[in-house]
């Protein structure tokens, strides 16, 4: 119908009024001509579109129809816009192209779904895109639904953040990080309340004196199964720096938090004495399963680098939270467990420069009127203090009130070396704090408790992973960044190996328990014996792995059919290793000596294929398959950085980054 009524249009130009000049140009009464022809055009549009619309004689013209008249008047011609456009509207009614399923078209691009960017001097109402941003972190985090990604550009963000926030899920969480190689910075505050499965990764805030005020300057409040990581948190002027907080009205929140890698410092003091701390856990009895790990705390004059505790007889106080391998200095108290704060072990923690003595003596940690139970101290080193741990327990004081049938306690106590000097190499930089002798085993830049490879997303190359005690921080690519996928199984004393027992190109976590062999997911079996070293490999090509022990020098090798291979091959005191090292498609064994890695190309006796240096004696050898062609290659840990070769055989490492989880 439109067709038919652009060439009325066309005819009427033609025939109405007297006949052009030679020229080409009209009389003066082609205006009207023009104007007649419109009229006509608009009458045909609404006349198709009733009997398109049933009827309604009010339904609005068609959108192009403006383009259509124009195209008419300009000899029936419409020239499609698409220069560097791939998507969209063409201007003529057509379209530049599509975008496929997972993207979304803005601006005559293909942008990623669910892929958001905000940069500060962006706009609020751009859609987001890398090319046009929002301008807030605000409008940011309320647009973001389960699955997205926010990518923070780098600079100031002069704002307070307290917005709704939508609920991720274990399978689709919501990751808001900074953008690779730059640093934003929040200036104002962040308060994060029920963030359920959100990521948060190296989203710095520090104070603006005229809208921070004395309050806490990151604020996260219950929630299940977030992570906020990688962040500097520094300069506040109030209670806390960063508060960890809630659990009054909503059952088991927070819960399975993880607050990882960050750096909080430099609280003023600002209110009465002990007030103004670096971190505070303030969120009730209803939490569980919390993380406070690799975090480096310094710089509260005023106050603790970690209380624990409301201090307020009417508030329930946290319970169920691991802190390990932290680094605590410069502090009234380094970290203090109050009231009824329960089941907070600390572990292969570094504590320095306590300088509050009271009651009588200054300590790196302090219990205050403590009556709840379960408290550890596991495996930390403590200095610059007069003890350790010490209790205040008045009997009178009003302040200190144990509720009826409970009395004080203390916490179990194990493996404290107490007093060394850290020998840090500074302690003004959230990079330095790095100790020196004995000290290195503790606190946040401590080695790995082991270290574990595997292809954890089935895309045919390996990935790094870190435990620390029985939690597993798996990263599905060999490069720096946060983990992709965290649990907690088996026990830390376990042999903890990966391999793809089903043969979905997934690799599975395995824990071994003198010679029970445990999968997670399910299953377990028995090959082997405490003692025993243990392997897991593909020992013949059919693409599933299957279980080896070395006892004596002599290797065992099971496979899917239960059939057994022995043979003998190294050295007493050797380290026994498996990958595909030739990339035939099956597994054989290794062994490292020293800083000697000696590999065999078949599973049986005989001298070794291939033989190399990598690496010092004092590191942990690892082996996979980095850059995915098929061939498994030689790296070590050293602390907790990973050095990694690509090619076959001994040389420089060619991949080198820090990965804790």
């Amino acid at each position: 119908m439109l067709a038919r009524s652009v060439l009325c249009v066309l005819l009427m130009c033609a025939c109405d009024g007297e006949a052009p000049d030679a020229d080409g140009g009209r009389r003066g009464d082609d205006a009207a001509a023009h104007l007649d022809a419109a009229a006509h055009l608009d009458a045909a549009v609404h006349i198709d579109a009733a009997v398109r619309d049933g009827g309604r004689h009010d339904a609005a013209p068609e959108p192009d129809a403006g383009r259509q008249l124009d195209a008419a008047l300009d000899g029936g011609r419409c020239e499609p816009r698409c220069a560097a456009r791939t998507c969209g509207d063409d201007g003529c009614g057509g379209s530049c192209g599509a975008c496929r399923a997972n993207e979304r078209c803005d601006a005559g691009g293909c942008a990623p779904d669910g892929v958001y960017f905000v940069a500060p001097g962006g706009d609020d109402a751009d859609p987001g895109t890398r090319d046009r941003p929002f301008g807030t972190l605000a409008h940011a985090l309320s647009v973001l639904v389960a699955g997205d990604r926010l990518w923070l550009r780098g600079g100031e963000y002069r704002e307070v953040v307290d917005v709704p926030l939508a609920r991720g899920t274990e399978a689709a969480r919501i990751v808001v990080a900074a953008y690779d190689g730059e640093r934003p910075v929040v200036r104002g505050r962040l308060v994060l309340r029920r963030p359920y499965h959100w990521t948060f990764s190296g989203v710095n805030v520090t104070r603006d004196p005229a809208t921070s005020g004395d309050g806490d300057l990151l604020h996260l409040r219950d929630g299940r199964g977030w992570v906020f990581r990688d962040a500097e948190i520094w300069n506040a002027r109030g209670y806390a720096a960063a508060t960890i907080g809630g659990g009054r009205a909503y059952a088991a929140e927070p819960s399975g938090w993880r607050f990882l890698g960050n750096c909080v410092h430099d609280n003023g003091a600002v209110h009465g004495p002990d007030q103004d701390h670096d971190v505070y856990m303030n969120f009730g009895d209803r939490g569980r399963d919390g993380f406070f790990e690799r975090n480096v705390i310094w710089g509260a004059p005023n106050g603790t680098n970690v209380k624990v505790g409301a201090g307020d007889p009417t508030h329930p106080d946290p319970r169920g939270v691991v802190m390990r391998f932290n680094t605590f200095h410069d502090a009234r108290y380094n970290v203090r467990l109050v009231d009824g704060s329960a089941s907070i072990v600390l572990r292969r923690n570094l504590f320095s420069r306590a300088t509050q003595a009271w009651p009588s003596v200054t300590q790196n940690v302090q219990g205050y009127c403590l009556y709840g139970t379960g408290n550890a101290l596991l495996e930390n080193l403590g200095g610059g203090a007069d003890a350790f741990d010490s209790y205040y327990e008045p009997g009178a004081s009003p302040s200190c009130r144990v509720p009826a049938g409970r009395s004080f306690t203390r916490p179990t106590r194990r493996d404290v070396r107490f007093p060394v000097s850290p020998g840090f190499d500074r302690t003004d930089a959230c990079d330095g704090f790095r100790p020196s002798g004995a000290a290195e085993a503790y606190g946040r830049w401590a080695s790995l408790d082991d270290a574990v490879v595997g292809d954890w997303d089935g895309d045919g190359a390996d990935g790094p992973g870190a435990m620390m005690g029985n939690s597993w921080y798996l990263r599905d690519d060999a490069r720096a960044g946060g983990h992709d996928h965290v649990f907690e199984w088996a026990r830390a004393s376990d042999a903890h190996l990966a391999g793809d027992l089903d043969g979905d190109g997934v690799d599975e976590a395995v824990a071994v328990r003198d010679g029970t062999w445990f999968v997670r997911g399910g299953g377990s079996f028995d090959f082997g014996a405490a003692g025993d070293q243990f392997v897991l490999g593909d020992w013949d090509g059919d693409g599933v792995d299957t279980a080896g022990y070395v006892r004596d020098r002599t290797v065992h090798l099971r496979d899917d059919r239960g059939r057994v291979t022995s043979f003998r091959y190294g050295s007493a005191g050797d380290r026994y290793v498996a990958g595909d090292w030739d990339g035939d498609g099956v597994d054989t064994v290794g062994v490292v000596r020293g800083n000697l890695v000696h590999l065999r190309n078949t599973n049986s006796a005989g001298p070794a294929d291939v033989s190399y240096a990598f690496g010092s004696s004092g590191d942990v050898h690892v082996f996979g398959d980095w850059d995915g062609d098929g061939v498994d290659t030689v790296g070590v840990v050293r602390g907790v950085t990973w050095l990694l070769r690509d090619p076959p055989g001994g040389g420089a490492a060619t991949r080198t980054f820090g990965y804790d989880g």
